[in-house]
């Protein structure tokens, strides 16, 4: 047993925020774990 859902653990290799929360946004939308107005609530 794990203490992380291995499908929502994420390594990037972008330098800022924005474009973290981007990438992972993009991924959790395909997984339908986010809705698409997700992204623009996110500082």
């Amino acid at each position: 047993m794990s203490i992380f859902c291995e499908e929502t653990v994420f390594v990037s290799n972008q330098t800022a925020q924005k474009g973290v929360f981007r990438e992972v946004y993009d991924d959790l939308l395909k997984k339908k774990l986010v809705t698409v107005d997700f992204f623009e609530h996110l500082p």
